[in-house]
């Protein structure tokens, strides 16, 4: 997917989170160990969530801000999750797995925080600042909830 624009940058991450979320979601239901089963499906509509806050995000966003170009800030097009797919997940531990999913919101955060640190203050900084807070405030809510889950 060519990104171009921060809108298109919203339809990407929301592209990888409901990528991630089926991926998940498939992983969950073919999981033998109960743990795991709980913790795939768990993080499946979690990613599911996101996916749906990024909607938001775009409903809510300042049209000068989505159309905000960002082509030049970006050194190469990021790709979707193909390799987090490519790991059956029900075979991994629950550590490995949330290793995995963390590492990938990580991936989506750093780009965030790479182009707020590039586009001119104003609007689209904002909004990049906002997505990338709402990213690392997720992402600690699901290792949190993780944790939670394995003292269960």
């Amino acid at each position: 997917m060519q990104i171009e624009t921060l809108k298109d940058l919203l339809h990407w991450a929301r592209k990888c989170h409901v990528q991630l979320k089926d991926c998940l979601q498939h992983c969950g239901d073919t999981a033998e160990n109960e743990r795991v089963r709980l913790l795939l499906h768990y993080l499946a509509d979690h990613e599911e969530k996101l996916a749906k806050a990024l909607v938001a995000f775009e409903e809510q966003a300042d049209l000068g801000a989505l159309n905000t170009w960002c082509i030049e800030y970006i050194e190469k097009q990021p790709a979707l999750l193909d390799e987090v797919c490519a790991t059956p997940m029900a075979s991994l531990s629950p550590t490995e797995i949330m290793q995995k999913i963390v590492q990938q919101h990580e991936n989506i955060l750093t780009l965030y925080r790479h182009l707020e640190s590039r586009l001119p203050r104003g609007r689209a900084q904002q909004l990049m600042s906002d997505l990338a807070e709402m990213e690392h405030h997720e992402s600690m809510q699901m290792v949190k909830n993780q944790q939670l889950l394995e003292d269960i």
